[in-house]
């Protein structure tokens, strides 16, 4: 294989990932705009940056494929993903989980080593192509291609489709089966004949307490009231998102107040949190010193909500990220009005 053709795999790879990403933001833009509230872009430039991203990405693409173009659509490039991996970086070494939204809806998830990887290889392939296009020249993408070299790229390009539809399907998969676990989060007690989880909330947390803004411990069991739905939103004093996500949910303890009750767990700097709480108008938040509360409820981020059902049951995967806590909230919303 020559390096041309090595070049052209890698330019083609770029122009899909930057066409896939640009357009699913187009398709989120709720969740773009909150991911950059913890990538700590400021607030006054996030409305713009939320707006403009997407057509960057589908422009850089573009600029990708013809000769006169792919030098300085290379380097932007290069700076683009760069930027994205300090960002990512700083975010894993800090140990904030942020809900990425990289691919808008499609890829939904805490950012983690492996998206620190992937962004890194993507900032080299960048970097390569920049490289090769400022000191050879580097073609348009059908200049001077073989049969055989378009073979190759074709076959390439089949395996890397393949892959990424097995990946989507099987992400249809888990987000069908959360959207059925929530919806069976939302049924009342008895209509359920075996919860879909054997333990009860009671039982997961047993043994485990967190304290008050009186510094008095408290069990976390007794934070779910009987044969009433509850609402757990762990947060952190590091997470930009959590910050962002407090006035709501000062007004859904307002809310929901006497239906469902809604709790706040934090984790780090106590003052910090106790501080933006008592501004944002929350009741009362719970400190954890651990991260053995959230590991038993498989909490792997900030913001995170967990649903506890009438019956004492966590029916629900945790939501994490404001976008499904909302939604999940506008579900109650219904299912309370209905």
């Amino acid at each position: 294989m020559t390096m041309d053709v090595v070049l052209l795999v890698i330019r083609t790879i770029i122009i899909g990932v930057l066409l896939v990403s640009g357009i699913a933001k187009l398709a989120d833009r709720e969740g773009s705009a909150e991911a950059m509230i913890g990538f700590g872009v400021p607030r006054r430039l996030i409305p713009l940056a939320a707006f403009s991203l997407p057509f960057v990405e589908i422009a850089l693409a573009t600029g990708m494929i013809f000769a006169a173009t792919v030098n300085w659509a290379a380097i932007v490039t290069t700076l683009l993903f760069l930027a994205f991996t300090i960002g990512v970086g700083r975010i894993v070494l800090a140990g904030e989980n942020l809900d990425c939204h990289c691919f808008g809806q499609l890829s939904s998830g805490p950012v983690s080593w492996l998206t620190l990887v992937r962004n890194i290889v993507l900032t080299l392939a960048a970097t390569f192509v920049a490289w090769w296009s400022w000191t050879r020249k580097a073609p348009s993408m059908w200049d001077d291609l073989s049969w055989t070299d378009a073979g190759i790229v074709i076959i390439a390009l089949a395996f890397l489709a393949l892959g990424t539809v097995i990946y989507r399907l099987w992400q249809t998969q888990a987000a069908l089966l959360a959207q059925i676990d929530e919806l069976q989060a939302l049924i009342p007690a008895g209509r359920i004949r075996k919860p879909p989880i054997e333990e009860s909330f009671a039982r997961v947390t047993e043994g485990i307490t967190v304290t008050d803004s009186d510094g008095t411990a408290v069990s976390v069991s007794s934070l779910v009231l009987k044969k009433s739905p509850a609402m757990l939103i762990f947060i952190s004093s590091s997470c930009r998102a959590c910050n962002a996500i407090m006035p709501e949910i000062a007004a859904w303890e307002q809310e929901f107040a006497g239906l469902m009750p809604v709790r706040v767990i934090g984790i780090g700097d106590a003052a910090e949190i106790q501080a933006r709480a008592e501004a944002a108008g929350i009741d009362q938040v719970y400190m954890r010193e651990t991260d053995e509360l959230a590991t038993r409820l498989k909490v792997n981020g900030n913001p995170t909500a967990v649903l506890v059902d009438h019956d004492g049951f966590v029916r629900a995967k945790p939501m994490l990220g404001g976008v499904p806590i909302r939604r999940a909230i506008e579900e109650l919303r219904r299912q309370a009005a209905g």
